[in-house]
């Protein structure tokens, strides 16, 4: 029988009022809200939404507190009847969630993909002060132009003052939110709920939250600048500059998911370090986007691109300061680098290539790649690209690590989830896993530290980066 109407708002507050308690400091606080979501489960009072189930597994997997795990754990195994039922009868989420009218859309290419979320209930936001003026006009009236009433029909225009800092109720039903500008100019708490969450972005905005201190239309090195963050290179400071009447700018358009209450939100950033890099991202995302390119083609999405992958588009504009008091007018742009995902856009050929990641496993005194199996804390160092990532030595998390990379640099980066647990010096028992064993130990902590870079298909393993094996040679005495 269906749910009514009135059932589902009460089932969404329910769950609302349990995540929101399960997303507290307080340990108590947590192990509540975990016991309420178990006992609505059990009494068949709420469902859930496959989404808002990985999240509470995400939760349950970074949880320290022995008490509130084992609450987590049982809350878990009461919500699997439930998240099947939603997947069998093929319900509404219980918690708005972005849903993609394509998770690969052809004909609108990354264009189509990147506004697709603000078909539904959504809004583009701009800053203004208390005297009604706006920052950021013209690239507000040129995404205006592209995201018009008939075809996005649900997507309101907003300005904000003063900073924004919403209460949950003001957001219900909202799946992707635009803004205008630099997080920092909507507040601090904008910053901290909004920005990109668990990664060190490619770029990011100069220091400081204000440029009110400088005299309108001078440029301050620090905050009208972007830092690019390079793997290998470090950080590289790229400043808005005026020269022989000319400012030369930069912006940038990035998409991503951010968690917020239990609910999950499409965030899209279109910004500059001033005034002309706005107005620049905002035509690069609105129109150049939708521009034909090669054999009059449009830029298309990278293979596996989806909801929650994450955009960065990088770009440099030129214009007269002649210009600047009445508008600016930019005559020359060029997109620098566009990135999503693993993939990097390739201008010159009109396509996506794939960013190739390394991992190395660098073995060091005392121990070989002939002999680490017989060791129960091997001198092994793993890294992806240039971070260590950081083992217990002698840990179980370490001795599978070192093993599914071994294997999988033998077999084309590939491997059998039971040939990986046959191999008991890994495990502290030196018992033989079954495939579901490892494949919950692979999905836990090891899948984070690596940053999503090995991926589990059915009973076969793969590790999507290159792998290297470097051995360290001691140094000799003098």
């Amino acid at each position: 029988m269906p749910r009514s109407v009135d059932s589902d708002e009460q089932h969404d507050k329910r769950i609302t009022k349990c995540l929101a308690k399960i997303g507290e400091a307080n340990p108590q606080v947590r192990k509540e809200g975990w016991d309420s979501l178990r006992d609505n489960f059990r009494k068949n009072r709420c469902s859930i939404h496959r989404d808002v189930f990985m999240h509470l597994l995400e939760l349950s997997y970074g949880e320290k507190e022995l008490s509130v795990r084992s609450a987590a754990f049982h809350t878990i195994l009461a919500g699997i009847p439930q998240l099947v039922h939603r997947l069998r009868d093929g319900e509404s989420p219980a918690v708005a969630t972005p849903q993609e009218p394509s998770t690969t859309p052809t004909s609108g290419g990354l264009g189509e993909w990147l506004w697709s979320p603000l078909h539904q209930q959504s809004l583009v936001l701009q800053v203004a002060d208390r005297h009604r003026l706006r920052r950021d006009e013209d690239a507000a009236i040129e995404l205006a132009r592209h995201l018009g009433r008939s075809g996005f029909p649900r997507t309101h225009f907003g300005r904000v003052i003063g900073g924004f800092a919403p209460v949950m109720a003001d957001l219900e039903g909202t799946a992707a939110i635009c803004f205008v500008g630099r997080l920092s100019l909507y507040g601090e708490r904008a910053v901290v709920i909004w920005d990109l969450p668990d990664a060190k972005p490619r770029y990011r905005f100069g220091g400081g939250f204000s440029s009110e201190r400088l005299a309108k239309g001078l440029l301050d090195p620090e905050y009208h600048a972007f830092v690019q963050d390079d793997e290998r290179t470090g950080e590289t400071w790229i400043r808005a500059e005026d020269a022989n009447g000319v400012r030369t700018d930069y912006g940038l358009v990035r998409r991503y998911m951010v968690s917020w209450n239990g609910q999950w939100f499409v965030v899209i950033q279109v910004a500059g370090c001033s005034s002309l890099g706005t107005l620049a991202a905002a035509c690069f995302a609105a129109n150049t986007l939708f521009q034909p390119g090669r054999n009059g083609g449009l830029v298309p999405v990278p293979p596996g691109i989806k909801c929650e992958s994450r955009l960065e588009a990088f770009v440099r504009a030129k214009a007269d300061l002649a210009d600047s008091e009445i508008g600016w007018k930019i005559r020359d742009c060029e997109l620098l680098e566009m990135r999503v995902d693993d993939y990097v856009w390739d201008a010159a050929a009109f396509r996506w290539r794939l960013k190739r990641r390394e991992i190395t496993l660098e073995f060091r005194e005392g121990t070989r790649p002939e002999n680490y199996r017989s060791q129960t804390k091997p001198n092994v160092e793993i890294y992806l690209d240039t971070r260590r990532v950081k083992f217990r030595k002698g840990s179980e998390n370490q001795r599978l690590a070192i093993e599914l990379f071994m294997l999988a640099s033998r077999q084309n980066n590939q491997l059998n989830l039971n040939q990986l647990g046959r191999q008991t010096w890994i495990w502290k028992d030196q018992e033989a896993k079954d495939a579901n064993y490892v494949r919950n130990r692979l999905r836990g902590r090891l899948r984070h530290l690596f940053d999503e870079s090995v991926v589990i298909d059915g009973d076969t393993v793969h590790v999507t980066p290159e792998i290297r094996i470097k051995i360290s040679v001691p140094r000799k005495p003098r």
